[in-house]
Parts: structure tokens; C-alpha cells; sequence
């Protein structure tokens, strides 16, 4: 006879075989060096069971129980409901559900109000984002308290250093009235070496900038499905088995976020239990009395440990917009994102996370054009599509990393921020580098020259796009102050508002060096005979030049 339970007369009511299948899965996973040599699933006796290592060890499941035999006695060990939620729990918090250390937080994200206790819809530091979102999945946190749909409405701007509006009089490419006035905003690149805002180092503080509001909307949406996830446990529902839907909708709405209403809450396995799916969509009702809707869709693929997974989030935003394509006035505008990410490793990450906005009320799956690869491709948006790509160490933040941004559909360049950071708590240092590159639905991310005088009075024959050059500036980052800092010579950034980058000092032109607004520079101020900007040295191109110096382009 087989170790198992024959004397036990035959039950009616054992266990659905996708519940104990769920549960040795589970366990299988969970003790491997403990179950070995699994059989298959049987019936006897009313237990469904599977042996191990050669029959010594049987666990089986009748009568909603979960029953022990190791060669002795039959020991009854608890409950099915009980055992299947400890499966949950456990699958939940070592990442078998939903990705471990994933946030979308620029690595130059560090301030002191980036700590786990600033407010929900504060930017955060990666580390914050993530530990967060355990916190979440492990129940030491609530969605109540980390769950905040107005950061869904912050928007990306450029830091004050960075391109700033520019008085100017009596330009040296200009003539009568077009001789004066004021560069707009977003043209002028990294101008002064230091925010004076936030005190942090330029090209750390414009890509802190331009990367919060997106960033803020995929770490909420992450957030949210997170806390989706969690809710499955808490609320006693549990995890969805192979092909099948646990609707969770009257379960987020019992949360209580405060002027939130959600219309599905929903979390999805496979057939073959490979890819989970979280969907969210619910309304918003800002402090002004707007209303937005909100959705949010991940498809996560974990692997065979907490470190490998792939997956893709999307989610979508709707509000209104001043100006841009959409017309005059406020205009109902949708913004839609994706975020697709892959980790092969504890210290090898990948994210892509692309964003724009579209004219319209709409969803991801109304407006939003994609690639094949189902991340958002740069086609028929109005306004403000960026795009951010990353290869990493998750840990040290140490890796390559690239924004790419463009106002409008039909700008003629893109603006490209690039960085190389050695880590944070070890070097704490890196490199970046800004210029120009072609439109961003067909840019390859290299930098192909830099515009000294976007919008500023062009002479007859401008050059425009200055191929050989580029902005350069080396970041430190100071854990004492906080800050991110620029060693002397450590950056090439100045050059004069002309279309030769240069001004002799020989006429009457003066423009805000300074940027306090009034006419106080001196000569040597305005004087720029030669650029500061990073040259070709003996390469080819800059972004050869760039490359030389360290730099690899990451997947965007």
C-alpha cells in the first residue's frame, strides 16, 4: 500500500483541484530543497495529495484541511483558506506577483524631502519609491496612505539653470525691433552651472525637473496596482488562479481615497500562469472641483527568482492644458505612458518610459498609437512627448541613463539630456552631457551638435545646429548637504546667445548673464570669444566624442 491515508473512508467534499494544485505550486517553489521529486497530483480516499522524495513525504488536502504524512502519524497542519493565504502573502512579498525595486525616480532624485515620510505625492528618491511600494505589498503600509491620484497631475518643467527666458538688446544678428526682447523658455540649454532653486548641480536638477511629472504618474499607478495586489490578500479574496479574474472594485472603493471613485479594480492570471494583469480606472475630483479619469494596466512576467521579471505599464490621465496644438485656452487634453521594464539580475535593470499628450478625452487605448512592443510610439501627440531609458544597477543606481524631449509635433530637433552615474554610496559621481538630436520619433538618442541660438535673431546665413559641440557637465554627488555638486573646471557650459556662439564685446549687445533682470554685467560677463563647450577633440563627430569619454546610449 502507498504511505498514504487509505484507511479514511472516501470524501464528497475535497478541495477544487485548482486550489490544491495552487497550494503545492506554491510550496514546491517555496522549500524546493524540502520537495523534491514531486508526483503528480492523485485522488484517494477523498485526499488529493502529492508525494516527494520517493513517497517519504505526502502532503494532501481533504475536507478543506491540509494534511502532513513524513512516515508517521497524519498530522492535520491547518486550513486550506489559511495555507492558500500564507501562498499569497508569500508570493506577494518575494515578487512571484507583482516587481520587486522597480520605480520610475531619476537616480539624481536624492534631496532630503525625497525621505519615506514625505507626503504621498511628493517626488521621491528611488529608494523611497520602491520601499514604499514594498511597504505596500507587505501590509506595513496601507493605500490609504501612499496612494495620492493628484500626482497624477503634476507636470515636468525645466529647472530654473536650465534654459531660462533671456532679456537681450541690440543682438548682434538682429535688426531694429527684433534686435530686443526676451528668449523664451526650454531654448538656452544648462546656463548657469548650479539652480540656485534647489542648490543642486545643473544637469541633476534638469533632469530631477523634467522627469518628476512622469515619473510622479508612473510611481503612483504602481503604487495603486501595488496596493490592488495587496487588497486581493487583505480582503480574503485572494490571488486569481490560472485564467481566471478576482474583481476587487467594491474592495478598493472600502479604501477610502479621499475623491476617488473606482469603476474596475481588477487582477488577471494567464491560462498559463506566466503573466499577471492589474487594471485600474477610476475617477478623480481635484481641490478645484475637476474631474479626471484615470487608467492604469500592468502586465508583469516574473521569472525564476525575485531578481528576473519583465513587464509593461501603461496608464493614461485626462485634464485640461493652456496653449500648445489642442488651441487657445484650456483645452481637454489626454496624456498617456507606458513604462516597460526588465531585470536579469539583482544588479542589472532596463526601463524605457515614454509619455504624450494627445488633444481630447480620452484612454491609452483610445489615443495612444504603440509599438510593437506595446510601448508608446512617438505619432499624432500634440505636445510634450519625452522619452527615458535606463540600464542600471538597482541598488547603486550605478548605469547609463537618457531623457529625450520635444515640445511640439513638429519641432525640427529634440532636446537630449544624457548621464552616466558611477553610483550612489560609492563614487557617488558621474557625467552628463546635452545637446541636440533628430526629432524624437526617429532620434537614435546620440546628440548630434548644439544650438546656441534656437529662437534668438539668426543673421543671413545662420548656422543653426553646431555640430561640433555639446554641453558637458561632471556631477558629485555631496550625502553631507544633500546636494548635487560641480568641481572646478569640471563643466563646459558657456557660450553667448548668438548663432557663433561667440560675442567679441566690441558692440553694444548685452543680454541677462545673470538672470536678476537688470543691466549690470560686465564686459567680461557678455564676452565669450572663445566657447567653453565640449569639442570633437580627435573624434569624428560629438557623439562619437561622447562615447569616447564612456558613455553607451540605453535602450529608450
Amino acid at each position: 500500500m502507498k504511505p498514504v491515508l487509505l484507511l479514511l473512508s472516501l470524501a464528497s467534499g475535497w478541495a477544487a483541484a485548482s486550489d490544491t494544485d495552487r497550494l503545492l505550486d506554491w510550496a514546491q517553489q517555496a522549500y524546493p530543497s524540502l520537495l523534491q521529486k514531486p508526483t503528480a497530483t492523485a485522488l484517494l480516499q477523498g485526499y488529493e495529495y502529492r508525494c516527494y522524495n520517493n513517497a517519504a513525504l505526502c502532503i494532501g488536502v481533504k475536507d478543506g484541511q491540509v494534511f502532513l504524512y513524513q512516515g508517521g502519524p497524519i498530522s492535520n497542519i491547518g486550513s486550506l483558506t489559511e495555507w492558500l493565504r500564507t501562498a499569497d502573502r508569500d508570493k506577494i512579498e518575494t515578487g512571484k506577483v507583482f516587481p520587486l525595486d522597480l520605480a520610475a525616480s531619476p537616480p539624481t532624485r536624492q534631496s532630503a524631502k525625497s525621505s519615506f515620510t514625505a507626503g504621498p505625492s511628493t517626488p521621491l528618491s528611488y529608494q523611497a519609491a520602491t520601499a514604499r511600494i514594498s511597504a505596500l505589498l507587505s501590509g506595513s503600509s496601507t493605500p490609504v496612505a501612499v496612494f495620492d491620484p493628484s500626482a497624477f497631475l503634476l507636470e515636468s518643467n525645466d529647472a530654473g539653470c536650465f534654459g531660462p527666458t533671456l532679456k537681450f538688446t541690440s543682438h548682434p544678428d538682429g535688426s531694429g525691433s527684433a534686435a530686443s526682447g526676451t528668449l523664451p523658455s526650454g531654448d538656452l540649454g544648462i546656463w548657469l552651472q548650479t539652480d540656485t532653486t534647489t542648490g543642486d548641480a545643473c544637469a541633476a536638477a534638469q533632469l530631477n525637473a523634467r522627469q518628476d511629472g512622469v515619473s510622479m504618474r508612473a510611481n503612483m499607478a504602481l503604487s495603486g496596482l501595488a496596493g490592488l495586489v495587496r487588497q486581493a490578500y487583505a480582503s480574503g479574496k485572494g490571488l486569481p488562479t490560472a485564467g481566471s479574474t478576482v474583481d476587487l472594485t467594491a474592495e478598493m472603493n472600502a479604501v477610502g481615497i479621499p475623491s476617488t471613485t473606482f469603476s474596475q479594480a481588477a487582477l488577471q492570471l494567464d491560462g498559463a500562469s506566466t503573466v499577471w494583469t492589474m487594471l485600474l480606472n477610476f475617477s478623480y475630483t481635484d481641490s478645484s472641483g475637476a474631474s479626471h479619469t484615470i487608467a492604469a494596466k500592468l502586465e508583469h512576467t516574473p521569472g525564476g527568482s525575485k531578481a528576473v521579471y519583465s513587464g509593461l505599464l501603461t496608464w493614461s490621465v485626462t485634464q485640461a492644458f493652456n496653449g500648445g496644438n489642442c488651441g487657445s485656452g484650456a483645452n481637454p487634453v489626454t496624456r498617456v505612458g507606458t513604462l516597460k521594464y526588465g531585470r536579469t539580475s539583482a544588479t542589472a535593470m532596463t526601463t524605457s518610459m515614454r509619455q504624450g499628450q494627445y488633444c481630447g478625452t480620452g484612454t491609452y487605448s483610445t489615443l495612444g498609437t504603440f509599438d510593437t512592443d506595446q510601448q508608446l510610439k512617438a505619432t499624432g501627440f500634440s505636445d510634450n512627448f519625452s522619452r527615458f531609458g535606463a540600464s542600471y544597477d538597482p541598488v547603486s543606481l550605478k548605469g547609463k541613463y537618457i531623457s529625450v524631449w520635444q515640445a511640439g509635433a513638429g519641432d525640427g530637433n529634440s532636446r537630449i539630456l544624457q548621464l552616466g552615474l558611477n553610483g550612489i554610496g560609492t563614487t557617488n559621481d558621474g557625467e552628463s552631457y546635452f545637446g541636440y538630436g533628430d526629432p524624437i520619433a526617429s532620434t537614435s538618442g546620440a546628440i548630434m551638435g548644439f544650438n546656441c541660438a534656437w529662437a534668438a535673431p539668426k543673421p543671413s546665413s545662420p548656422v543653426g545646429l553646431h555640430k561640433e559641440y555639446a554641453q558637458r557637465q561632471f556631477i558629485n554627488y555631496n550625502s553631507s548637504t544633500g546636494k548635487w555638486e560641480t568641481p572646478t573646471a569640471g563643466a563646459n557650459i558657456r557660450y553667448a546667445p548668438t548663432d557663433a556662439c561667440t560675442y567679441s564685446g566690441s558692440g553694444s549687445f548685452w543680454y541677462d548673464r545673470n538672470l536678476n533682470g537688470s543691466n549690470d554685467e560686465t564686459a567680461a560677463d557678455l564676452t565669450v570669444t572663445t566657447p567653453d563647450l565640449m569639442g570633437l577633440g580627435s573624434s569624428a563627430t560629438i557623439a562619437d566624442a561622447i562615447t569616447a569619454r564612456g558613455y553607451s546610449i540605453p535602450a529608450f
